[in-house]
């Protein structure tokens, strides 16, 4: 089947017009969490003139993608606020230097919504950043991107991995309320 998977792509016109044409970067190994939204990584999308917010969490490679009406620090937080509020609040949000991560505004919601930042060098979020861009092909294509991004997130990621990203992430939430670590593990 991964055989066959490969031909069609190659046989795609639209996947060539998407496809990598450099080498990937290596990127730096981080220590994969113990749960799922554990860490979060985020970055900015750039895409035919609209902003996306782009969330990945570090455990199971699930990630989130938010159109922004404008790249502020303040449409990031609402799409946050959001995300913690169904998945819980991550203990750990790293990102680039983009100057929303580090605005005073962006700091204080970090505090007091409990999150360590960590700052990152450029490049390792690409892989998230790269299948966004390819996800946006959608519409090119003419196909409804949220199907692709559901069937994306539900189809296994690697071989001899078993399970898809949503079926990684899905576990217990984190929130302000204190919780023994043992119940957060699914």
């Amino acid at each position: 089947m991964s055989k066959e998977i490969r031909q069609y792509i190659e046989a795609c016109g639209t996947c060539a017009i998407y496809a990598d044409h450099q080498p990937a970067e290596a990127q730096s190994i981080a220590s994969v969490p113990e749960r799922p939204w554990q860490q979060v990584e985020e970055n900015l999308l750039s895409w035919e003139g609209n902003s996306f917010l782009i969330t990945v969490d570090r455990h199971s490679n699930f990630f989130e993608i938010d159109k922004l009406d404008t790249p502020t620090s303040e449409a990031m937080i609402e799409c946050m606020k959001v995300h913690f509020a169904h998945h819980g609040i991550s203990a750990v949000l790293t990102s680039n230097k983009n100057p929303q991560f580090s605005s005073y505004t962006f700091r204080k919601f970090a505090r007091k919504w409990l999150l360590k930042q960590e700052t990152i060098l450029p490049g390792n979020i690409q892989a998230a950043v790269k299948i966004s861009k390819r996800f946006c092909k959608c519409k090119t294509l003419r196909e409804d991107p949220f199907l692709g991004l559901l069937n994306l997130c539900n189809a296994p990621t690697k071989e001899g991995l078993s399970t898809s990203r949503a079926q990684r992430f899905f576990g217990r939430t984190r929130s302000t309320v204190p919780a023994v670590e043992l119940k957060l593990v699914y």
